[in-house]
């Protein structure tokens, strides 16, 4: 088999941020952390020697390539983020939508208030793992001035800009478009609510798509999300990443599930002006500082497999070992995620296939198919992609092509 597995894109090294629209990078991937560490935090074994070094070598290429892309941040600085898509602008100059999904259609969900947390999602009967509880178009696409880096967005003069442009988009809505929107909360202005402040704190990014949508801005954050986003079709849609009781609350994450508390406390105050009491969150001691650790771990472990697809020279070997490995822990710690199994498995799909074994990529591809279905929908475009991997000729040139696609930054988020 010809080797076609590429360098990962390295703008995969982003973890999305779902709301506000933004992007924040992922800590930054320094070889010095990763050698301090001997790569023994990647399992509960330590790893060979061999694959320290290859580790070493492929992550002076990514850190170096970064930094020339400008796309990564100092430890304990600020992030850098974006809010330009992967290649193509995702926010749409501003314009009304006609509707938002009919709400009547979703009965499973419903708005209520919960104290000091405000207003959430919460579940009106049980839901089933898999399930679809909300698809929606959004109210209003977000204007060009949303575009750029996300500290020259937030000073006064971009500030200013944005809540000029959302205020004339907003002549072209209806009354009651208007007043969804006047509805969300603003948790960037002080006083008085501004456009550009109920944008920033509402605005969704969700993969390929994205814009201002009045009931999934509902959805608040919590570190163990039950619920997972999608675009498709021009609309986001929600699915239910486990069984969900009837009056339970639905959430999804705002941040990198593989922080600690203390780092995702540092940016959901400086976004999103909150302290998360979810139960992770809420752990005491001892038990907090295991859900730290194991998260450290998942991050290392995703970082080795991201590092892998570059360089690893026993890229088979690593997929066997460091896959199973994450998902026994996102099953720990993060309640068996099926959007996180997917993407390790994705990555565990493309280093099988790089070391020419295609009984492990295929198997790797069905499991990812599975987990995707639950999180993004059977047919979604990564579902029908990871199931046609499962299934498909290798050595077709179509194969190559959607292999290109899967590696896209896009299809890692």
């Amino acid at each position: 088999m010809a080797r076609i597995v590429r360098a990962m894109d390295v703008r995969a090294s982003f973890w999305p941020v779902l709301e506000a629209g933004k992007y924040l990078p992922r800590e930054n991937i320094t070889t010095g952390r990763l050698h301090r560490a001997g790569c023994g935090g990647f399992g509960r074994a330590s790893l060979s020697s061999e694959w320290a070094n290859t580790l070493t070598r492929a992550c002076v290429a990514l850190a170096t390539f970064s930094r020339a892309a400008g796309i990564v941040r100092e430890r304990g600085g600020r992030p850098r983020g974006r809010v330009t898509t992967r290649g193509t602008r995702i926010f749409v100059p501003a314009k009304a939508v006609d509707e938002v999904v009919k709400e009547e259609q979703w009965k499973s969900i419903e708005v209520e208030h919960l104290g000091d947390k405000g207003f959430g999602m919460v579940a009106a009967r049980p839901i089933r793992r898999g399930e679809l509880v909300l698809r929606e178009a959004p109210l209003l696409g977000l204007p060009e001035s949303f575009d750029g880096d996300l500290e020259e967005l937030m000073n006064q003069t971009s500030l200013r800009q944005l809540d000029a442009d959302l205020r004339q988009a907003l002549e072209d809505l209806s009354e009651e478009q208007q007043r969804r929107f006047w509805s969300l909360a603003d948790s960037h202005s002080p006083g008085q609510k501004t456009a550009a402040g109920v944008a920033l704190t509402n605005a969704l990014q969700l993969g390929t798509g994205g814009g201002l949508l009045c009931r999934s801005a509902r959805f608040n954050h919590s570190c163990l999300p039950n619920v997972q986003g999608t675009w498709a079709d021009g609309c986001a849609e929600w699915r239910a990443l486990r069984d969900v009781s009837a009056g339970e609350e639905l959430c999804f994450s705002y941040v990198d599930p593989y922080q600690t508390d203390v780092q995702r406390q540092e940016t959901l105050e400086l976004l999103f002006k909150f302290k998360c009491q979810c139960p992770v969150c809420s752990l005491e001691r001892e038990a907090r500082e295991t859900s730290n650790q194991t998260r450290l771990q998942l991050r290392e472990l995703n970082e080795g497999l991201q590092l892998a697809v570059i360089g690893a020279d026993d890229a088979g070997y690593v997929a066997e070992r460091l896959v199973p490995e994450m998902l026994d822990l996102l099953d720990i710690e993060l309640g068996g995620s099926s959007a996180l199994k997917t993407k390790a498995l994705h990555l565990g799909f493309l280093l099988a296939l790089e070391s020419e074994d295609e009984d492990l990529a295929k198997n790797m591809a069905q499991k990812a198919y599975e987990h995707a279905s639950v999180a993004y929908g059977p047919n979604s475009d990564r579902a029908k992609m990871l199931q046609a991997c499962a299934e498909g000729d290798y050595e077709s040139e179509e194969f190559e092509d959607m292999l290109l696609e899967m590696q896209s930054e896009a299809f890692a988020s």
